[in-house]
């Protein structure tokens, strides 16, 4: 067995157990009942001239005994179960045996040993002062310190590297990297050598280091053009120009009237908490690193909207000439909880009637055409639809509702009402869906990425989106480039028409409302993902919001 001598030991062994012959007994056989020697010894705190040890006790029917055994020569007799050898040599490997006596002429032929080693005398002496301290490969923010190695009467196994007479590191070379210094700052370096047994060196002699820089006191330049991106009856939306500066790193400052409030390195920023109906004032400057602020961007005052009195209403189509998916209680299910939470009411319509007249039509904020495929209405109602837009009415649409009067220059497309109402294809969905292939298989898994940053169409939802659907093709098919791409599907096949694409998007449209349609909806199953609720929950939240 190896020893250390530089560690403190703690030696549980379990014991060779062996009996002498004749010619190595310790006694002479004066009786065939001798008694054993003790199975287990331990020796433990073991130092430089000394070792304590423990036995287990034996059994007997008389009382015992113990011979303690110093390289084969008796050193004592005992009663206990324990012992201290005293006297030893430091850095010496020693026997020791323990015997049992049951009598002055009865004692076990054989001893249990074990081989000990004393340790080595302390090392008290520290290394010396490690010497010639100095920096090399000066960076904007960083040095080397270098040092000549320190002397030990055993070994230097390492430094401690002291800046302004704190420890900042710890190494076993002769070099330490020195980060994120800063500039026009005083610094003072010490380095202090130790040792394995703990003593350390006296400090280094000091090395002061301080790079100087001028001092930037230019201020960037205001930000431009701020103006209210959006707002709702609790929030604005700011957007602004960036700043320039002779740096790299500038930040912005929003004040609402005339308060600081934020600070944020985007060009935009969305205050929130706002009370309803209430006029707000707001301005930006622009900051960097060194403090230096800029003059203050123009000021914009907003009016967030006031809280709507009476209920939204939604009405909800799902009337089809074209294929039916047969997810109208699904769709309706999905649309009365979230009227629950936006306090609105739910109006459902499978035969087109309710678009018989505007006057009936006027009371709806949103129509809503689910899976809606092929010529579902008639001229009349057709006129009726296109007259709610011009006053500003909101439409959602979604899956199926692109099969629905597909766009006259739509290549592929054919049947299903093309070319009778393009109107619908450029201001309803913005799309019409090719034909053979009209999508990928059912059920089939891709990602879905933000095209267009929307905070309020996008909120909560979780991307990158790994979803299952039935992912439509547009290419041969239409899009109406008026049409914000919200939403992009990952590629999903080795054809032109499986590229990435769009599978969500909205337009603000000149007449005031807006238009949502999203290419999801296949299964009944949808109407249920948490996802696809949040996102036709949101499309609603922004139109009534807008």
């Amino acid at each position: 067995m190896k020893y250390d001598p530089k560690t403190s030991l703690l030696l549980v062994l379990l014991l060779t157990v062996f009996s002498c012959q004749n010619e190595t007994n310790l006694f002479e056989s004066v009786s065939e009942d001798l008694p054993l020697p003790p199975k287990l010894v331990v020796a433990n705190n073991i130092k430089e001239t000394s070792v304590d040890l423990t036995w287990s006790k034996v059994n007997a029917n008389n009382p015992l005994e113990y011979g303690v055994y110093l390289d084969s020569a008796k050193i004592a007799t005992i009663k206990d179960t324990f012992f201290v050898v005293q006297g030893l040599l430091p850095i010496t490997e020693y026997q020791i045996g323990i015997s049992t006596i049951k009598s002055s002429i009865s004692e076990s032929k054989s001893t249990s040993n074990i081989v000990i080693r004393t340790l080595d005398k302390p090392d008290e002496v520290s290394p010396s002062i490690p010497d010639q301290l100095e920096y090399i490969n000066e960076t904007s923010n960083s040095i080397d310190l270098i040092w000549k190695a320190a002397e030990d009467n055993v070994e230097v196994v390492g430094y401690r590297v002291f800046q302004n007479d704190a420890i900042l590191g710890i190494t076993d070379k002769l070099t330490y990297a020195v980060k994120d210094i800063i500039p026009n700052t005083e610094y003072i370096f010490n380095v202090m050598a130790y040792d394995a047994a703990g003593n350390a060196s006296e400090k280094s002699l000091d090395l002061v280091y301080q790079r100087v820089e001028q001092i930037d006191e230019t201020p960037p330049t205001a930000p431009m053009d701020l103006y209210v991106k959006q707002k709702t009856k609790n929030s604005v939306y700011l957007e602004w120009k960036a700043s320039s500066d002779n740096s790299d790193n500038v930040s912005y400052k929003v004040y609402q009237d005339d308060v600081f409030i934020a600070q944020t390195n985007d060009i935009s920023y969305q205050i929130e908490n706002l009370e309803p109906n209430s006029t707000y004032s707001f301005s930006v400057s622009a900051i960097d690193n060194n403090n230096n602020e800029s003059p203050l961007s123009n000021i914009v005052n907003v009016t967030t909207n006031a809280i709507e009195p009476e209920s939204n209403k939604i009405l909800l189509i799902t009337k089809t000439s074209g294929y039916d998916h047969g997810t109208r209680s699904e769709v309706n299910a999905m649309l009365s909880d979230i009227a629950l939470k936006l306090n609105m009411e739910i109006t459902s319509d499978d035969t087109g009637d309710e678009l018989n007249s505007i006057e009936n039509l006027s009371q709806f904020d949103i129509i809503f055409f689910s899976n809606t495929s092929g010529d579902f209405l008639n001229e009349a109602q057709r006129a009726v639809v296109e007259l709610y837009a011009s006053q500003g009415g909101d439409f959602i649409s979604n899956h199926a509702a692109s099969d629905a009067y597909g766009h006259s220059t739509a290549e592929t497309v054919n049947g299903n009402g093309k070319g009778i109402w393009d109107w619908y294809a450029e201001n309803v969905t913005g799309c019409s869906v090719r034909n053979n292939p009209y999508h990928t298989a059912s059920n089939y898994e891709a990602t879905v990425v933000v095209q267009v940053d929307n905070i309020e169409l996008t909120k909560g939802i979780n991307f990158p989106w790994q979803d299952i659907e039935e992912w439509y093709y547009w290419d041969g098919g239409y899009l109406n480039t008026n049409f914000e791409e919200l939403l992009r599907v990952s590629e999903t096949g080795s054809e032109s028409y499986d590229k990435p694409r769009m599978t969500s998007q909205y337009y603000l449209r000149a007449d005031g409302g807006i238009s949502f349609y999203t290419g999801m909806g296949h299964s009944k199953n949808k109407y249920q993902d948490p996802e696809f609720t949040l996102l036709i929950e949101n499309a609603i939240n922004f139109m009534l919001q807008n």
